[in-house]
């Protein structure tokens, strides 16, 4: 199992792994508790939680999560690490409502621009889940608003 690594005093990363490429989640250490920056692929809470006790935390601890987009490598643990942490949860209106939804890709009306993209953007329909569990989103972030975590 990955250990969280250190970025900043109080800042740590832990790398998850998905379809052909890797994730991070952040765990940010406060005298408050602990928020979480978004949450990781499909059944990848245990992870998520490993990493938590690998820093000698509980999920009891867990006081926040902000999760900055509704893709499922960002929103796709939110409804199991809830249940645990019972964590008061932060996202953007135009996410959140698809999160409650159990949607984790947003209908698109055109194509990505270039051939490259066009071509990955294929490839992650075909390979990544569509939908999550649905999720409670506690509040919603306004633009330019400040989340009142670590001062």
């Amino acid at each position: 199992m990955a250990t969280p690594r250190l970025l900043i005093p109080g800042l740590y990363e832990l790398t998850l792994p998905m379809p052909l490429t890797s994730v991070n989640v952040f765990f940010l250490l406060t005298a408050e508790g602990v928020t979480l920056i978004d949450t990781g692929y499909p059944d990848h809470g245990a992870g998520v939680l490993a990493g938590l006790t690998a820093l000698g935390r509980t999920p009891a601890e867990v006081k926040h999560i902000i999760v900055t987009h509704h893709h499922v490598d960002h929103a796709g643990n939110l409804a199991v690490l809830q249940r645990y942490t019972q964590a008061q949860i932060w996202m953007h209106p135009a996410d959140a409502d698809l999160v409650a939804q159990g949607q984790c890709l947003r209908p698109t009306l055109h194509g990505s621009p270039g051939l490259f993209n066009r071509l990955a953007f294929s490839l992650a329909r075909m390979l990544l889940p569509r939908t999550i569990q649905p999720a409670r989103v506690d509040h919603l972030i306004a633009d330019n608003e400040t989340i009142p975590v670590a001062g």
